[in-house]
């Protein structure tokens, strides 16, 4: 969500739940700079949405504050309870970008001319594309991925799990790996660690030079607390929740394989970056994936 908002021009703060988010408004509102729109989960631990936005609703000075509410499908709350609780809008998870920009424009003062979504284009004449290793061991995701990568212009490789992920990192140069976190055989977290450490260990070239650090990307199916911590300990760089949206991909590409190419100048300071043999580069001619993609954007 807060790759969505960013990618519309907004600045974001983030609180972990509504207790916790009471008291970020009242502060910006004491300096002022007051907060234009609010985007809220229902499920939180101490005080969920509801709550939080009947409290956001009887503060005076937070009271006009648009509340967007988040939830899942699974999730049934009365329209009488949502009007009661000031929400102005209901939006079901995931999130669409369109769905997300509609309901800013329809519950908020912000003018729908205001909202410029970032360029989707990474590829510009001339340039070669960024290789993408796409680990992801389901045909439909794979596909879609592809799909994705291909209209922002990277040329794909595809592992259908961690132990052919890890042959072709050893094997082959990638500008960034994309790594499904469930996997059979080997998963994403012991591939990455796989690779972490062949490129520590490894030596190429003549003056002997170590490999520089790859980006990888987690792809996780379920985006739960803790879950970032858990990437970032087996050495993924940033993570994306599925399903991802193209917009979402672009970002993470455009702010990645640039950082890459810049670390490649000097691949001894890169190694140390803390902070998301099926090979497929076929036309794509089923079009059940295609419509899942048509969804996702």
């Amino acid at each position: 969500m807060c790759h969505q908002l960013a990618t519309l021009g907004m600045h974001v703060d983030v609180a972990g739940h509504g207790a916790l988010a009471l008291e970020v408004p009242r502060r910006v509102v004491d300096r002022g700079q007051p907060f234009q729109l609010v985007v809220t989960d229902q499920r939180m631990p101490v005080m969920d949405g509801v709550a939080f936005a009947t409290a956001v609703k009887a503060d005076p000075s937070l009271s006009d504050l648009p509340i967007i509410l988040l939830s899942s499908v699974d999730v049934s709350i009365p329209a009488a309870t949502l009007r009661e609780a000031g929400i102005a809008k209901r939006l079901t998870k995931p999130v669409r970008q369109s769905e997300l920009v509609h309901a800013i424009a329809n519950v908020s003062r912000i003018a729908v001319q205001s909202i410029v979504p970032a360029t989707i284009g990474l590829i510009t004449p001339g340039k070669i594309s960024p290789r993408v290793l796409l680990v992801e061991d389901n045909l439909v995701s794979q596909e879609v991925g592809i799909m994705m990568l291909k209209t922002i212009g990277c040329a794909v490789v595809v592992a259908e799990d961690g132990s052919i992920a890890v042959q072709l990192a050893k094997a082959e140069r990638f500008d960034l790996i994309l790594m499904d976190c469930q996997m059979p055989v080997m998963d994403g977290f012991a591939a990455t660690a796989a690779i972490r450490a062949h490129e520590a260990n490894a030596m190429h070239g003549p003056n002997g030079m170590r490999l520089s650090r790859t980006p990888i990307i987690a792809l996780t199916a379920n985006a739960m607390e803790g879950d970032d911590e858990k990437c970032f300990a087996a050495g993924m760089d940033d993570y994306l929740a599925k399903p991802y949206g193209r917009q979402q991909l672009a970002n993470v590409l455009a702010h990645w394989v640039k950082r890459n190419d810049a670390a490649k100048s000097n691949p001894e300071a890169n190694m140390g970056l803390p902070t998301v043999m099926n090979k497929s580069d076929e036309t794509l001619n089923d079009p059940a994936p295609l419509a899942v993609l048509r969804q996702l954007e």
